[in-house]
C-alpha cells in the first residue's frame, strides 16, 4: 500500500484559523472605533476650551462690553473674535476640517455675581453643533 505524502492543512484546520482570525478582527475593530470616538470627543472639548478662552481674552480687553447687571447676558460672534485676531479662522473647524459657521456661532457671557461671569459656547459646524448655553 502506498502512502501519499500529505502536506498542507485540512479543511477543519483552515476553518479553525479563519474563525480565530475573525474573532480577533472583531475585537480589533471595536477597539479602533472606540479610540477614534474618543479622539473626536477630545477634539471638540479642546475646540470648546480654545473658543471660550478667546472669548474671555476678548472681554478682558473690552471690559466695558461685559454685562452690567447680574443675570444679564451678551453674545459675542465668533466672526468678531476672528476679525479681532483673538482666534485664527482656520482653527474654527469641525473634526473633518470643514469650516464652522462664524456668523451664527457665538460666545455667551452672563454676569453671575458682582465680580464673576460665566462663559458658554454655541458652535454650528457641518458635522456637529455644540451648545453649552442651555
Amino acid at each position: 500500500m502506498c502512502r501519499l505524502n500529505q502536506k498542507g492543512f485540512t479543511l477543519v484546520e483552515l476553518l479553525a484559523v479563519i474563525t480565530i482570525l475573525a474573532l480577533l478582527m472583531g475585537v480589533a475593530v471595536g477597539a479602533v472605533s472606540w479610540v477614534l470616538g474618543m479622539a473626536e470627543e477630545r477634539f471638540y472639548e479642546s475646540l470648546e476650551k480654545d473658543l471660550v478662552l478667546a472669548g474671555e481674552s476678548y472681554y478682558a480687553d473690552h471690559r466695558g462690553s461685559l454685562p452690567a447687571t447680574i443675570g444679564q447676558s451678551r453674545k459675542l460672534s465668533l466672526k468678531t473674535l476672528v476679525d479681532s485676531n483673538y482666534i485664527a479662522e482656520d482653527k474654527v473647524v469641525d473634526y473633518g476640517k470643514a469650516a464652522c459657521n462664524l456668523e451664527s456661532s457665538y460666545i455667551e457671557v452672563t454676569r453671575v455675581s458682582k465680580s464673576d461671569h460665566s462663559y458658554s459656547l454655541y458652535l454650528k459646524c457641518p458635522a456637529k453643533t455644540i451648545d453649552t448655553t442651555e
